[in-house]
Formats: structure tokens, C-alpha cells, sequence
């Protein structure tokens, strides 16, 4: 059965990357001749493909403190993670923007939408989703500190 409710979990993530492919960065560097490793590239797509399928199987649980608790936690990343882009926006689109700390939390456009995916297992009760997250939130993260750490040299 599909929750199609239960769709804007992923949606309201990639709001802000339909405008990245509209606004292109600025000063981005030339292309590393060290590419990331392929078991990371491929984990980030499985888990981005996961965390964007699988929210349509799972109907939202609010009955429990713990489900609203979540959801409170997924509102709070959600707004840090555009509090993020705007910064991002507002600084010009520069290219190291997209990877710099920011309030002392490591590449936060990775783990913002990591965090607000693994809250998100909790309200919709999805195993799955929680496994998704996972992968996806320590390849995301993983790649954007191997561009933050390129981007600073």
C-alpha cells in the first residue's frame, strides 16, 4: 500500500537542491584526480534512492510521545538545513559554502537531512527507512568532508 502523505518526508529535502540545479555554485574547483571510493559513491545512491522510495510504504505514527518527539526533531533539522542553504545563498553561492562548518557542526548540509531521515524512521515506524539513513547519512557525510577537506587545501 502507498501513503503518498507520507511522500513529503523526502520532498521537503529536496526543495532546496531543485534550486541548486538552477543556481550553480561559484569557484568551483577543478576535478580531483582522486576520485571518492566507488563502495561510498554507490552506498550514497542507495541510500538517497531509500530514503526517497521507501517513505511511500510507511504511514505516519503520531500516537506516542516518541513519534512526536521525532517529529519535532525533523522539524528542527529541516529548519536548520535551509537556515543553511540561505546562508548559502546569501554568501554569494560559493563553492566551499556548500561543505563549511557552520554553529560548529561539520559539513551540516550532509548532516542535517541525515538526522531529519533518521527521525523520520521513527515517526513513519520503518526499519528499513532507519537502515537507508544510515547508509546514506555515513556516505553523504563521508563524501562532503572528503570535498570540505579538498575544498580548504
Amino acid at each position: 500500500m502507498f501513503y503518498f502523505s507520507s511522500f513529503i518526508i523526502p520532498v521537503l529535502v529536496m526543495l532546496p537542491s531543485v534550486s541548486f540545479m538552477f543556481l550553480s555554485p561559484r569557484n568551483m574547483p577543478a576535478p580531483d584526480e582522486k576520485r571518492v571510493h566507488p563502495v561510498l559513491t554507490a552506498a550514497e545512491a542507495m541510500g538517497r534512492a531509500g530514503t526517497v522510495v521507501l517513505p511511500l510504504f510507511f504511514p505516519f505514527h503520531l500516537e506516542r510521545w516518541y513519534g512526536i518527539a521525532a517529529l519535532a526533531g525533523m522539524a528542527v533539522c529541516l529548519l536548520l538545513y535551509y537556515a543553511v542553504w540561505i546562508v548559502y545563498y546569501r554568501g554569494g553561492r560559493d563553492f566551499a559554502r556548500l561543505f563549511a562548518p557552520i554553529w560548529g557542526i561539520p559539513v551540516p548540509l550532509a548532516v542535517f537531512p541525515s538526522v531529519y531521515f533518521l527521525f523520520a524512521s521513527v515517526v513513519l515506524h520503518a526499519a528499513p527507512l532507519l537502515a537507508a539513513g544510515l547508509i546514506f547519512g555515513y556516505a553523504h557525510i563521508a563524501v562532503s568532508l572528503r570535498t570540505y577537506r579538498r575544498t580548504v587545501r
